[in-house]
């Protein structure tokens, strides 16, 4: 990721390591012991693979993605 031209972070999603539906177990259990629940219709982000960065208004923020498709389950 680049903020007005400067690299800021580089990421790889093989750091990610283990099952998104394991945090998403995590979510639950732990929103149900706070007293919240995980409604039809809410939005769950998985999360991000760099850290957040402050910008400015007149920022200009870009990303280069690359990568395979994923392979079908099984």
């Amino acid at each position: 990721m680049r903020i007005d031209g400067d690299v800021v972070s580089t990421n790889s999603s093989a750091a990610w390591i283990g099952n998104p539906l394991e945090a998403l177990r995590w979510l639950a259990v732990n929103a149900r012991d706070l007293g919240q629940s995980l409604t039809a219709g809410r939005i769950i982000l998985a999360g991000a693979l760099g850290r957040t960065l402050p910008v400015t208004f007149d920022a200009t923020v870009s990303a280069t993605i690359s990568g395979s498709e994923p392979s079908p389950p099984g």
